[in-house]
């Protein structure tokens, strides 16, 4: 049997997690996403627990419709508590591009001087499509708030917004899978989140295939595989695992953090190619990063080095004061029902950022930490 090329193995991953569900924190598709990550890394010779982490979870059932058609949308957690049945008019808003909570924060709090009533935004997209936004775990603004996709603005506009919804709190629980080999020595982190909004192929599965790629590339090092739940509500997941058990997994030398957008395509003139929007940023200076610049380039990475500042999670992990190398971005349907397989990426896309990404360990691991990422000689 012919072994499937690298991008073929790492695509199929990429399907595997979609075809899940929606990856949201605490949910029913989180635990079947933590079985498979699970199952994946066992499968791969690392030792395997599950930490689960409680917190206040904000369950929303809601119904919008409008014109006798129910609308696909977005309840915005924790901003209310309780029932409630009214109506509202579309609001167009353009909360940037993958969606800024700061900017959804500032919309929701203006509204609120002027009336308590329910909000249904219209979020701006280039493709007209809803986009969901991070929030955290807070006390809220008392009004009920939705997103809706920017193609139905017009519609909704002129008929109006029936709502129906209920928001209750309970107890609730994410999970952080931890992974570990057997090779002695400090361990180099290989971090990523479990969890988004919808489907998040791009977004999250291109992250986590390339994570599955990379313990066998370089298995010949000590390693430790975290996964955290909680990313899409201001990752807490992440600052639950280093308070509580960070310690506990022994001596670390540095931190590759794999976040949104790995391997995310665009929609050009030209055609489908790596998205623009993506970041390779490292606490290594360029000159240490030169031998990665090639695969980078290739893989449409801005590399941005000898960083202080940082995206998405990285900004949690460093915190620890380790060496840190840092993989984010955006694709074209970023924190969208859209980002599916198909449309997120691709096999070749895929390899280059793969090839990209351990490139950048190879200098990274080397320069940092005074190993080399060879394997040894047979």
């Amino acid at each position: 049997m012919t072994t499937p090329a690298l991008g073929d193995r790492l695509y199929r991953h990429v399907e595997s997690y979609a075809s899940l569900g929606d990856h949201r924190s605490g949910s029913i598709v989180e635990r079947a996403t933590t079985s498979w990550l699970a199952d994946e890394c066992t499968s791969r010779g690392l030792k395997v627990r599950v930490t689960k982490v409680p917190f206040e979870q904000c369950r929303i059932e809601s119904s919008l419709v409008s014109n006798g058609e129910a609308l696909d949308h977005l309840a915005v957690p924790y901003e209310f508590q309780g029932s409630i049945a009214a109506s509202a008019g579309p609001v167009l808003l353009d909360v940037g591009f993958g969606g800024h909570p700061e900017t959804l924060d500032k919309a929701i709090a203006k509204h609120r001087l002027s009336s308590p009533d329910p909000l249904v935004f219209a979020t701006a997209h280039s493709d007209g499509s809803l986009v969901a936004v991070n929030r955290r775990i807070r006390p809220g603004s008392g009004v009920p708030t939705f997103l809706i996709a920017q193609r139905d603005h017009a519609a909704t506009a002129a008929h109006g917004v029936s709502i129906t919804a209920n928001a209750t709190y309970a107890a609730g629980e994410t999970t952080t899978v931890v992974a570990s080999n057997t090779v002695a020595g400090p361990k180099i982190v290989l971090t990523t989140p479990l969890n988004g909004w919808f489907r998040c192929a791009g977004e999250r599965a291109t992250g986590i295939a390339v994570l599955l790629h990379l313990i066998e590339r370089f298995s010949h090092l000590p390693l430790l595989v975290v996964a955290t739940g909680g990313h899409e509500l201001g990752a807490f997941g992440a600052d639950h695992f280093l308070a509580g058990g960070f310690a506990e997994n022994g001596p670390i030398a540095a931190i590759v953090h794999l976040g949104a957008s790995i391997a995310a395509d665009e929609r050009s003139p030209e055609g489908r190619r790596l998205a623009q929007t993506r970041l390779a940023m490292t606490s290594i200076t360029a000159a240490q990063a030169e031998s990665a610049r090639d695969a980078l380039v290739a893989a449409s990475y801005n590399l941005v080095t000898e960083s202080s500042r940082w995206v998405g999670e990285a900004t949690t992990w460093a915190k620890t004061g380790l060496p840190l190398l840092s993989f984010s971005g955006a694709g074209a349907d970023f924190h969208t029902p859209e980002d599916t397989p198909e449309r997120a990426t691709s096999p070749s896309s895929l390899r280059l950022a793969t090839d990209a990404v351990a490139a950048t360990i190879d200098a990274f691991v080397e320069v940092a930490n005074g190993l080399s990422t060879a394997p040894p000689d047979l």
